[in-house]
């Protein structure tokens, strides 16, 4: 059983420019002024002590082998939600899942 379990959290993140955010954020290297990203993570929970993150998705892929291409499509928005929670918690995130309702399916990022 879970220790904790949030649902629709959002956030923001203020990214200034020493973060190491910042280069994947702007390719100016003029750019000096910090940058703000928001996000909502769909589920999150804390169990045995470790934090696992799970986003729902609403895609229908026509294959099963397309799965795995919004896996690959999906995997930095997962990582940047992860990113974002240990920055603005100090905790750390281990899992990081995607589930897609139709066909009641989770894959593990």
């Amino acid at each position: 059983m879970a220790e904790e379990v949030l649902t629709e959290v959002p956030f923001t993140l203020k990214v200034e420019r020493e973060h190491s955010l910042y280069s994947l954020i702007t390719a100016n290297p003029a750019d000096k002024h910090p940058f703000f990203l928001k996000g909502t993570i769909d589920l999150i929970y804390k169990k045995n002590g470790t934090w696992t993150i799970v986003d729902y998705k609403t895609d229908r892929a026509k294959q099963v082998e397309d799965y795995e291409k919004l896996q690959a499509f999906y995997r930095s928005q997962l990582s940047f939600y992860k990113y974002a929670w240990e920055e603005l918690t100090g905790e750390i995130v281990t899992r990081d899942l995607l589930y897609f309702l139709e066909p009641n399916k989770i894959i593990a990022n």
